[in-house]
């Protein structure tokens, strides 16, 4: 790519949607993450999932 899009929308909140979400949140780009499950990282342990998403939230 020889730039990167205002926004993007990642469908999918397992791990590799999880990091996408991340590296192109840390390059400035306003991501928005659509997981069918109740929470992130549905494969993970729920307390390792619901520790990510503090700082996840938190950084927009």
């Amino acid at each position: 790519m020889e730039s990167l899009p205002a926004s993007v929308l990642i469908i999918g909140g397992g791990v590799i949607g999880v990091e996408w979400a991340s590296m192109l949140n840390d390059f400035g780009v306003e991501v928005t993450v659509v997981e069918y499950a109740p929470r992130s990282l549905p494969g993970e342990d729920e307390d390792v999932s619901r520790e990510l998403e503090r700082p996840l939230k938190k950084r927009g």
